[in-house]
């Protein structure tokens, strides 16, 4: 009887245990992913962490190969979340904002018995915010949230990539209201790309469906951090890796590069241009747009020329309070272009952008500015002119130290110089019949012009 009552304990004991779950209990670190094997349909792992800080949790699981459940759990064993996939190799995850605490992340078996299966493995990876965080330098990561955003500086390139269950996120803060521009080229994949103020609201977005696209943010923005947020456009299709190349342009502190004169991007970061003067530049993508700045002093025409172009080129105008004034563009290589609008008094900038690169295989081109405009308040003094006579020369006065000196008679320039340092100038003419009235002026290279000094020929 003994022996069939210890035999009957056993028996009830392998029932009992056949129906009880087992359970392994691991802490997982913020951005590292781990692997996991689930061995029985009545087996699960759970995995915990702490938020040192209220913020955003992400929660990823992929590399499955049998379905599972996925749920959160807050420090009580409140359910925060859960999810699904009852499918081998499809991705599933949340996105959630936490508060500081200590959470949990279980995995249970799903659909196994339906689907054959007696084991099952994954990936698991989780993102938060904890006290410490080791970021890789090549691919920024963790930076999936962000509390683990990646901070980036004004007019700085950023090469990383990503996969279907990835996501970036960089981090920038300007110092005073302006504009903030935002490009994404060299992609190997379709990509989705969001802007969000410090409140985590929604400022703008763009996306592009394919590889080899680009995508470009142009907005206005106010004093404070910003974050960019990097999706794969179709994260259905299960991409590996894609790769980008990311550069943010705000308000803030930055160095000028002394040839292509960027970082200029913006308005707030513009280069500041004298009258009458050359700059030679390029753009190095058909999304780099630069910005110039100038100011008149006086009302009256502005001259802008756009000249020696490798590719084609666009010119905006704008005043400062961002309305377009003028503007102009050429498709082709190698055509000056052109504008010359009447202005008021004041600060000016000059946009120049690649026109019609698309698809032409141009990845850079170079370019020459000029800009002419009222540079002083006052033109220089008018010049005078000493005696002249039919043996005569040349023709000296005095002028405005600096300026140019042009010499005209009756029907044509026939000579120009410079005043000196002492205020005195000299210009060689021929020599001018009895009678012939001869016209002098003063030009400032910001081509101010004086008025007109006349003299008779003795």
């Amino acid at each position: 009887m003994r022996i069939l009552q210890s035999v009957f304990f056993v028996f009830l004991l392998s029932v009992v245990f056949s129906q009880v779950t087992f359970a392994e209990e691991n802490n997982i670190s913020s951005g590292l992913p781990v692997q996991g094997k689930i061995s029985s349909s009545n087996d699960k792992d759970i995995y915990r962490f702490t938020m040192d800080k209220d913020g955003e949790a992400r929660i990823i699981l992929d590399n499955t190969t049998s379905g599972f459940y996925a749920y959160l759990y807050d420090s009580n064993g409140k359910e925060v979340t859960s999810t699904y996939t009852s499918t081998a190799g499809l991705n599933i995850g949340f996105l959630e904002y936490l508060k500081k605490g200590t959470y949990s992340v279980e995995l249970q078996p799903y659909h196994w018995s339906a689907n054959g299966d007696t084991s099952g493995s994954y990936r698991l990876k989780a993102t938060y915010a904890a006290s410490t965080v080791k970021r890789d330098a090549k691919t920024f990561e963790p930076n999936d949230t962000l509390e683990t955003s990646m901070p980036i500086k004004s007019g700085e390139m950023y090469t990383s990539d990503i996969s279907s269950t990835d996501r970036d996120v960089y981090q920038f803060t300007t110092k005073k209201d302006g504009e903030a521009y935002i490009t994404f080229d060299n992609l190997t994949e379709a990509f989705y790309v969001t802007l969000f103020d410090s409140n985590r609201k929604e400022v703008t977005s763009a996306y592009t469906s394919s590889a080899g696209g680009e995508i470009s943010l142009l907005t206005d923005i106010q004093k404070g951090t910003y974050y960019i947020v990097v999706n794969d456009y179709c994260e259905e299709c299960q991409t590996t890796s894609a790769s980008y190349r990311l550069k943010a342009t705000f308000a803030s502190t930055f160095t000028r590069d002394a040839k292509t004169f960027e970082t200029n991007d913006t308005i707030e970061t513009s280069m500041p241009i004298i009258s009458n003067k050359y700059y030679n530049s390029s753009s190095f993508s058909s999304l780099d747009r630069d910005v110039y700045k100038f100011t008149t002093k006086k009302d009256g025409e502005a001259r802008i020329t756009l000249d020696n172009t490798k590719a084609g080129f666009s010119a905006y105008l704008y005043d400062s309070n961002g309305t377009e004034v003028a503007r102009t563009y050429t498709a082709r290589a190698g055509k000056k272009i052109t504008f010359s609008p009447r202005v008021k008094k004041g600060t000016y900038y000059i946009v120049i952008n690649p026109y019609g690169w698309g698809g032409s295989g141009i990845t850079s081109a170079t370019y020459r500015l000029k800009a002419t405009y009222k540079n002083r308040a006052t033109a220089p003094s008018v010049p005078t002119i000493n005696k002249l006579t039919s043996k005569s020369v040349k023709v000296t006065g005095k002028g405005t130290k600096g300026t140019t000196i042009y010499v005209y008679n009756s029907v044509k320039k026939i000579g120009r110089g410079s005043v000196s340092s002492k205020g005195n100038y000299s210009v060689k003419i021929k020599a001018q019949k009895k009678g012939t009235v001869v016209r002098v002026y003063a030009k400032d290279k910001y081509g101010n012009k004086s008025k007109s000094r006349t003299i008779r020929v003795k």
